[in-house]
């Protein structure tokens, strides 16, 4: 009976793991924040480079990549190795895309309410080729 118990508790505690994500897998609440910050810098990259020709954007998105590694102390290996994680798993995929939607609304309605800054008038200029 001792046994049942004991193997009950184990079982249980085994169990209870809160994200069932290994150690070597960022949560799914980090990953989420990363994920964010890499497809901002991703866009920004697409925005900022695409058109100019002077810049190699593949090169110029790896550095904005970097910055945000750099910025959460993760190696691009940490990343690559809890997105391929979740890329296997599409349960926790899911989890992770579901709250990556949640937290864009959050982050889309935070800027919305965001005071937005009042520019001057700018004074009318009439043209002075024409004639009153």
């Amino acid at each position: 009976m001792v046994n049942k118990w004991i193997s009950l508790l184990i079982i249980l505690f085994i169990s209870c793991n809160s994200s069932g994500v290994p150690d070597i897998v960022m949560p799914v609440n980090t990953m989420k924040t990363v994920m964010w910050d890499v497809i901002q810098a991703d866009e920004f990259a697409n925005l900022l480079f695409a058109k100019d020709s002077t810049k190699n954007l593949k090169q110029e998105t790896l550095k904005l990549y970097s910055k945000v590694f750099a910025m959460y102390k993760i190696s691009n290996e940490d990343f690559e190795r809890s997105y391929y994680y979740y890329r296997q798993h599409p349960v926790k995929e899911k989890e992770l895309l579901d709250s990556l939607q949640t937290y864009g609304n959050k982050m889309r309605e935070a800027n919305y309410l965001r005071p937005q800054l009042k520019l001057p008038d700018l004074p009318v200029l009439r043209d002075t080729t024409i004639k009153n």
